[in-house]
């Protein structure tokens, strides 16, 4: 079933996916850990974002994984649409955590 914005869940190897584009997006980098570009490949990894000791969100990102060329973690986020509130989920973690999220697109890949 299509969510608002007509995602379809797909599981690729066992793993479920939010939508066609973000399975398209875990393929690409399983075959990227296959060839030894990356490392181990953390799928929907989640923080909780707090302000004075309250919860105010979650944040619930693709990928995780870490490049072996460079030796550094790599977040990333698979985004069909773009909206405003995970445009500032992601600059709330980037506040609390340091880390700056990719976003994945599907003009990035030519499907737009």
């Amino acid at each position: 079933m299509a969510n608002k914005y007509g995602a379809i869940k797909t599981t690729v190897r066992g793993v479920v996916c939010d939508s066609k584009l973000e399975a398209m997006h875990y393929t690409y980098l399983l075959s990227k850990q296959r060839t030894g570009h990356i490392g181990v490949i953390e799928t929907h990894p989640k923080w909780t974002i707090t302000f004075h000791g309250k919860k105010i969100c979650n944040v619930l990102l693709d990928f995780k994984f870490t490049d072996a060329h460079t030796g550094k973690t790599r977040y990333v986020d698979s985004k069909g649409v773009d909206t405003a509130i995970s445009r500032l989920k992601r600059k709330l973690l980037q506040a609390q955590e340091g880390i700056t999220v990719e976003v994945w697109t599907k003009k990035k890949w030519g499907l737009d």
